[in-house]
């Protein structure tokens, strides 16, 4: 009596590993891999910024003085795009494509997050204009 090994066709989508990816599902993980990825850029050139900062404020205290003089425009709007980029892109990656609808204006694809993006920004800047000159009294 012969045994016969049995043959079954396996679909070409499908390996060792179980089902391969759709290219879909690649494109889904790439831009969700390239906004982490682009967060946590975000965050490392902030605290790169702020020891360069220190480092170049002890020595040459010209960029101190003007740090300090002009600290809305040197620190305050590059923290405020900084912030508006962080906040889009965990939107955009927790839940998905970004669109909106404005009355007669209808944002999709890049626009979404580009006006989005520019109003976190101009939000983001007008609250740091409305308590600026607040000070603290104990």
């Amino acid at each position: 009596m012969k045994i016969e090994p049995e043959v079954t066709s396996v679909s070409p989508n499908v390996s060792a590993l179980g089902p391969a990816p759709s290219s879909a599902d690649w494109e889904e993980r790439l831009r969700r891999l390239l906004s982490w990825a682009s967060v946590v850029a975000v965050i490392s050139y902030g605290i790169l910024l702020f020891v360069l900062f220190l480092i170049s404020g002890s020595r040459e205290p010209r960029i101190k003085e003007l740090a300090l003089k002009h600290y809305p425009t040197v620190v305050g709007l590059p923290s405020a795009a900084a912030a508006a980029l962080f906040i889009v892109l965990v939107l955009k990656a927790a839940a998905g494509p970004i669109e909106f609808e404005v009355p007669g204006f209808k944002f999709k694809g890049g626009s979404g997050p580009v006006i989005l993006w520019a109003l976190c920004f101009l939000s983001i800047v007008a609250g740091i204009k409305t308590v600026w000159g607040l000070t603290y009294i104990p």
